[in-house]
């Protein structure tokens, strides 16, 4: 199941953030990521960046049909 697997390298990647869970939905023949996080104070573009290349490396067939959306709490 992708939101699993995703979500494992996705908690991996923002464990240090305050990892708070993530929601994947479809949207326009690609997938949207929010990414819910207690503690990341810094630039959510950069981190979301972070994140697609992290994720498209694990999982190559999801280039370019990827966004990922971070949600301060």
């Amino acid at each position: 199941d992708l939101e699993r697997r995703l979500g494992e390298v996705v908690k991996e990647a923002c464990s240090r953030y305050g990892y708070g869970g993530m929601r994947l939905s479809q949207e326009r023949g690609g997938y949207v990521v929010n990414v819910s996080l207690r503690r990341f104070h810094g630039n959510p573009r950069d981190l979301s960046e972070e994140l697609y290349v992290e994720a498209v490396s694990h999982f190559p067939e999801l280039s370019n049909r990827l966004r990922f959306w971070i949600d301060r709490r």
